[in-house]
């Protein structure tokens, strides 16, 4: 069974709606490309039509992670490469604490969808600390 917290944020994400209660940068973002972009389901058909979007949302993720102080345009001296998965490849940061995930999002359709499944799997807000455990992003750097 699905808890209300989860069951709440679900239906929030399948109408676009924003999600309140949470400051953590993942759902900070995903707020502001639904706020900033049209939010919907993608069907197949509709995947390549939305590398338009897709093109936009990066430029726009781009500015708000300069303006926010969030974007890397390299990576950290001292970060040591861990693995690659799928879309991601994954980098220890020199603190040993947080991990650097460079992203190409290349399973979304829109990056709105990416944060989307970010915000889905993130422990609700009020469990979230930056610990070893659940640490908190460190930066954004899509690769399109």
């Amino acid at each position: 069974m699905i808890a209300d917290e989860i069951r709440k944020k679900l239906q929030n994400i399948v109408r676009g709606a924003l999600l309140e209660g949470q400051e953590d940068h993942c759902t900070t973002i995903r707020n502001l490309l639904s706020e900033s972009f049209e939010t919907g389901p993608t069907v197949k058909r509709e995947f390549e039509s939305r590398s338009i979007i897709k093109e936009k949302q990066a430029g726009f993720l781009k500015s708000h992670a300069e303006r926010a102080n969030l974007w890397l345009p390299s990576l950290p001296m001292g970060s040591q490469y861990l693995t690659k998965g799928g879309e991601a490849k994954i980098y220890l940061a020199a603190d040993s604490r947080n991990v650097i995930k460079v992203n190409d999002s290349i399973y979304y359709a829109t990056w709105t969808e990416y944060f989307n499944s970010l915000v889905i799997i993130s422990p609700p807000s009020h469990s979230r600390s930056p610990s070893p455990h659940h640490p908190l992003p460190a930066a954004i750097h899509p690769l399109t």
